[in-house]
């Protein structure tokens, strides 16, 4: 059946199942695609997150070395290997000699490698070295 408005001729037309059916399929791969991004995006933010924690803990442990240091120097030098665990972050440290680059070592001062394991992927171990010292 046909009618008129303001003297156009419409017709009355739905949409046929095809139609219908490959408009459903794009609407779906567009979900689908932007739904897995989002799921890739929420993993890299924590992966994220969960480095600057280890970062924090590795920066707390040499401000707290060095603290220990200066409240008394002839007990917590040179400072003691060790290991931490929080949030699920594992933070070891190890204490070596400071050596000069021509083979000497500095006596007042020790180098500090600290490792922060925060997963098992790759990528998820933070790595920073600091040497502490009685003087400074």
């Amino acid at each position: 059946m046909k009618r008129k408005y303001f003297g156009i001729k419409l017709r009355r037309r739905g949409f046929s199942l095809l139609e219908v059916l490959v408009c459903m399929a794009i609407i779906s791969i567009i979900g689908i695609s932007m739904f897995s991004f989002q799921g890739f995006s929420w993993k890299r933010t924590t992966s994220s997150n969960r480095m600057i924690v280890a970062g924090h803990m590795i920066e707390r442990q040499i401000e707290l070395m060095r603290m220990n240091i200066d409240l008394n120097q002839a007990l917590n030098f040179p400072p003691l290997p060790g290991e931490v665990t929080e949030n699920g972050i594992t933070l070891k440290w190890e204490i070596s000699d400071a050596v000069r680059p021509p083979g000497g070592t500095i006596l007042n001062a020790r180098k500090c490698d600290f490792t922060a394991i925060c997963g098992t992927g790759r990528g998820d171990t933070l790595a920073v070295t600091s040497y502490l010292s009685k003087m400074f």
